[in-house]
């Protein structure tokens, strides 16, 4: 069964951002394999606790916001709407929690 890590504070979090500003220096990790199957992979098998992504294009995403939601993940847009497989130009941010993800939306420049 997958399920994504538990919430935890801010700066024991590991993530997948692009660019990271002042993000990288209020948690424990931040880096980007480069793909975002990678990263939904990552999600749900305890390697990243949130990954956030600028370029959605449903290909990308459809499945892996899916499979993150049902292994106990909360994800949205970064104007906090749940994600759509159509074009949108708000960011996507998926957490453990909602909570995380409000502290990390915060944060995401």
């Amino acid at each position: 069964r997958l399920s994504v890590l538990p919430h935890a504070p801010l700066d024991s979090l590991r993530g997948s951002v692009k660019r990271s500003g002042r993000l990288s220096s209020l948690v424990a990790q931040v880096g980007r394999k480069g793909s975002a199957a990678h990263d939904y992979l990552d999600l749900v098998t305890d390697e990243l606790h949130f990954a956030h992504f600028k370029k959605l294009m449903p290909w990308d995403h459809a499945a892996g916001v899916l499979i993150h939601a049902e292994a106990g993940g909360y994800g949205r847009l970064l104007n906090a709407q749940p994600y759509q497989p159509v074009f949108c130009r708000a960011g996507l941010l998926l957490a453990p929690s909602e909570q995380s993800w409000r502290d990390l939306s915060a944060l995401i420049e």
